[in-house]
């Protein structure tokens, strides 16, 4: 039987229909599902975390390789799941409110409307390899270089964790319902930072606070995220800066190392 007819079917029975206010395309291509398996590179000693496994086509493919932990907020997918799959362990509800056991692997197809908190999410769990599938425009935000027009924040705190590699693009006829836009399956490889730094939650605070200012450069940047970020000592980040050779630099034209380098000098 084909995905969509599954899908369809499945749908039937639950007297359900895909929830726009959850983000609910479900895959219907099955290559992309062992895409997403193949790139996850799987053993039994892993333990894999599926976001929003909504009827559970991931879910069989991840559960013949390691153990799973799935969170479903729909509650009617949710008791569908737990009658199918009563082997793996069930989670329902918010995967950013819900206390969730320890995890190796982060594999899914994880809902649009919350992608840049499931990357937050990410970076703060820092799982040691991710695989999940985005809409193209966000992914090519996380992977952008420094200069580029959507180069962000997320781009920074990302890239420092992580080693980000866009694997292919996935049509959005391989969806029901379609979703409006192409998407991509990003990888994301833990990696160690070239520059660690001192305190890393006061460094993406420093991050998200400085990209409000993106265009200017990093003296005045600095000098108007004083208020957020504290009393900062004006002289040493002149001094800093100047070291760095980065006095007419951009915030958007930073790299990450150059990011890590000054937050470790200035706080």
């Amino acid at each position: 039987m084909e995905l969509l007819e599954e899908i369809q079917n499945k749908l039937f029975e639950l007297r359900t229909k895909p929830n726009k206010r959850l983000s609910q395309n479900f895959i219907k291509n099955k290559q992309t599902i062992e895409t997403l398996v193949q790139k996850a590179d799987l053993t039994q000693k892993d333990t894999v975390l599926e976001i929003g496994p909504g009827l559970g086509f991931l879910t069989r493919k991840l559960a013949t390789k390691s153990k799973v932990i799935a969170i479903e907020k729909d509650l009617k997918l949710f008791k569908s799941l737990q009658k199918e799959m009563p082997n793996i362990k069930l989670i329902q509800g918010d995967v950013l409110t819900e206390k969730i056991p320890n995890f190796n692997k982060l594999v899914c197809f994880p809902p649009y409307h919350i992608s840049k908190e499931i990357c937050y999410f990410m970076n703060n769990k820092k799982p040691k390899l991710s695989v999940m599938v985005f809409q193209s425009e966000f992914a090519e935000k996380l992977s952008a270089e420094p200069g580029l027009k959507n180069y962000n924040a997320l781009s920074v705190i990302t890239q420092y964790n992580y080693k980000i590699e866009l694997v292919n693009s996935v049509s959005p006829d391989s969806f029901y319902p379609k979703p409006e836009t192409f998407s991509t399956i990003v990888l994301f490889t833990k990696k160690k930072p070239k520059n660690t730094v001192t305190n890393e939650e006061q460094f993406k605070k420093f991050v998200k606070e400085i990209f409000r200012y993106k265009n200017k450069n990093l003296s005045n940047a600095l000098a108007k995220s004083e208020k957020k970020l504290g009393k900062i000592n004006r002289e040493k980040i002149k001094k800093t800066i100047k070291e760095m050779k980065l006095e007419k630099q951009k915030v958007m034209q930073t790299e990450v190392e150059e990011f890590t380098k000054l937050f470790n000098q200035i706080f």
